[in-house]
């Protein structure tokens, strides 16, 4: 879907006003007594000394997170990957997307890609092994060969995505470098309640060049997802090029994510400056059913 740019700046002027009215009156998830199965506790006790102990030999320091994180993820991650769940990898040019498939393969899954970068191979793989119905949702500010390749399967976004509305600086690919452009974006929230008009995403890949970090907060609990009554249950997260606030961000999601005990963290990818990792929603009984066995 191409934007007319001057609609679209009437559509974020609406939604910037949107964005500073507080969701209060909305029931959060989040406050839910749905437990975690035991097997998340097992991967949660294994993983959460090892980085506190980090932690506390260098408090003050965000460095160590972004270095130490792989290796305490990788000591830990096969409590959960042995039996309880399956984990499948579809690569495209460059890199890996991590995804279960669903147990009761009829279910419909529900896919967004947030950043395209002209490369849908990892998309159309995940496509073809799916038994069941599919959505396909992909955003990326940048119109050309990104919405010709994604709407071959889905359906494409002509627009950056944040954590909120306006416009943004945004680092994007043009041709074979990238390049800081003044562009439109929308906030997850308003993309996913009021255009795609969904509330249950089976997996997310978040490959925005930058834009990941605001969205951080998004994830914890009593989040704008929580506030929004929106389920994710399973990430594709890269984060890039940190500087030492970015760091920080990163630091504090990490160690609220683990206190929040929703998120497991599996699958790091450390490569030059950018680490990926995957996450995997325990803390849904919808998602657990869907792709846990327990």
């Amino acid at each position: 879907m191409r934007v007319n740019l001057i609609f679209l700046e009437l559509i974020i002027s609406e939604l910037q006003k949107q964005d500073k009215v507080p969701n209060e009156n909305l029931p959060s998830r989040s406050k839910s007594n749905f437990n975690p199965p035991q097997i998340f506790h097992e991967w949660h006790n294994c993983i959460m000394p090892n980085l506190t102990n980090y932690r506390e030999e260098n408090p003050t320091n965000n460095d160590w997170i972004w270095k130490n994180l792989p290796k305490v993820m990788q000591q830990c991650q096969g409590i959960l990957m042995n039996d309880t769940i399956k984990v499948d990898d579809f690569r495209n040019n460059d890199e890996t997307k991590r995804h279960i498939l669903p147990l009761n393969e009829d279910e419909l899954t529900t896919i967004i890609t947030l950043g395209v970068g002209r490369d849908t191979v990892a998309e159309e793989n995940l496509l073809k092994a799916l038994k069941g119905p599919s959505k396909f949702y992909g955003a990326d500010p940048i119109y050309e060969i990104n919405a010709e390749k994604y709407n071959k399967f889905g359906t494409f976004f002509n627009f950056g995505i944040g954590a909120e509305s306006g416009m943004f600086n945004l680092s994007v690919l043009i041709g074979r470098d990238y390049a800081i452009r003044l562009l439109p974006t929308i906030s997850l929230v308003h993309f996913v309640k009021d255009i795609l008009k969904i509330n249950f995403i089976d997996d997310i890949w978040i490959d925005n060049e930058g834009a990941e970090y605001n969205l951080f907060p998004y994830f914890l609990k009593d989040g704008e997802l929580d506030r929004n009554n929106i389920t994710v249950c399973q990430c594709n997260l890269e984060a890039h090029s940190p500087n030492n606030e970015m760091k920080r961000k990163f630091h504090e999601f990490i160690f609220q994510t683990l206190n929040d005990k929703r998120y497991a963290l599996l699958l790091p990818v450390s490569i030059a400056s950018h680490l990926r990792i995957y996450l995997v929603n325990f803390g849904n009984e919808k998602c657990l059913k869907k792709y846990a066995k327990l």
